[in-house]
């Protein structure tokens, strides 16, 4: 058989491979356009819209953002139905105007009643610094229908770790309690002067305080009066009875009254909600707009015996003690959202949260 002559083949080659591309190409335009009918409308007689949850749960360097989809009309179709349908995308970045960050959310509890459904959904916005001010917006679909977007949300990422807050002193305040991981945490819970959690029994009284005999009367250190105890003149936790110097380290402390004070009279004060815990916020008066400059101080309540009360209202130990025949009374922060913010005494033996300082190294 006479071999074929490859000027002859080339072209008959070419043609074929022509071919191939014009079919090739006809079923990608085939298959995209039944793809684009294969998204369904939203059924005549029903409307989408979408709302923005404006409290997003934050943390140092992530946060939990979302919202409700409410679908109103003729619900003919089952909730799951209208939920394969829909996809919910969040936009988020440090530019309220250029969303650089994409997260799709997830699509989770529904509710039906009166001829609406309710789809919540969330997404997790990962990447972010610490003491920065974020927003983030809203763009959900319906099938092939046009985007739904809801306009940018602020929020903000607390700083984490040692914070300055321009103070006289130069302390520098932890961004959390003594036992917590985030600041809207309540942590542990001390007897004044000691360096452990009551975790065992509970009981926060004087028949388990350790510094005493059984009795408010009866104290065996830090008592400056004879009418209470034993005296010893000393009104100061020492470091062996810090339980911040103790799980911490360092020149980590809890703050004396004084220390407290001045974060009360030389910082900037607002009475919010963090991550849906109520608190006080105090910010730096030097540079009030620098996030890395503020820290959350939550309302915690307090243990007496083996009961929290007060929730509502921050309470925690300083390292002083009150004076006097007192001396079984210490100093603490207290605040009540924005009715006030003060230094309080009360019982050594109850049980209160910490936030540890430090001097600038």
């Amino acid at each position: 058989m006479a071999k074929a002559n490859a000027s002859t083949c080339k072209p008959i080659l070419l043609l074929l491979v022509a071919f191939l591309g014009i079919i090739c190409t006809e079923c990608g335009e085939k298959t995209n356009s039944e793809q684009v009918k294969s998204k369904p409308s939203l059924p005549q007689g029903i409307t989408m819209t979408v709302t923005a949850n404006k409290e997003p749960i934050v943390h140092f360097r992530d946060a939990s953002a979302g919202g409700i989809i409410t679908l109103k009309g003729d619900l003919d179709l089952l909730p799951i139905d209208f939920k394969k349908n829909i996809n919910v995308d969040i936009y988020y970045g440090t530019d309220e105007f250029e969303l650089k960050n994409k997260a799709t959310a997830v699509l989770e509890d529904t509710e039906e009643s009166f001829g609406a459904l309710t789809i919540s959904f969330t997404a997790r916005l990962n990447g972010l610094d610490d003491g920065e001010v974020y927003y983030f917006g809203i763009k959900a679909n319906y099938g092939k229908e046009s985007p739904v977007e809801v306009a940018s949300v602020k929020f903000f990422t607390l700083p984490d770790g040692a914070v300055d807050l321009d103070l006289p002193s130069g302390n520098l305040w932890l961004s959390n309690n003594l036992g917590a991981t985030y600041p809207e945490e309540s942590g542990d819970y001390y007897a004044w002067a000691e360096t452990e959690p009551k975790k065992t029994n509970g009981l926060y009284n004087w028949s388990s305080y350790k510094w005493c005999d059984g009795s408010y009367d009866k104290l065996t250190k830090y008592c400056l009066s004879q009418w209470v105890g034993i005296v010893d003149n000393k009104n100061t936790i020492e470091r062996e009875d810090d339980a911040a110097t103790k799980k911490m380290g360092g020149s980590w402390h809890i703050a004396s009254e004084l220390e407290w004070s001045e974060l009360l009279t030389k910082c900037q004060r607002e009475s919010i909600k963090y991550n849906g815990v109520p608190g006080v916020l105090f910010r730096s008066k030097n540079n009030p707009n620098d996030n890395k400059k503020v820290i959350f101080i939550p309302a915690s309540g307090y243990y007496s015996g083996g009961q929290i009360s007060d929730e509502y209202r921050c309470c925690y130990w300083s390292s002083t003690c009150c004076e006097s025949y007192s001396s079984y009374d210490a100093y603490y922060f207290t605040s009540e959202y924005s009715f006030y913010s003060k230094m309080s005494y009360s019982s050594r033996c109850l049980g209160l949260s910490i936030r540890p300082c430090r001097a600038k190294i």
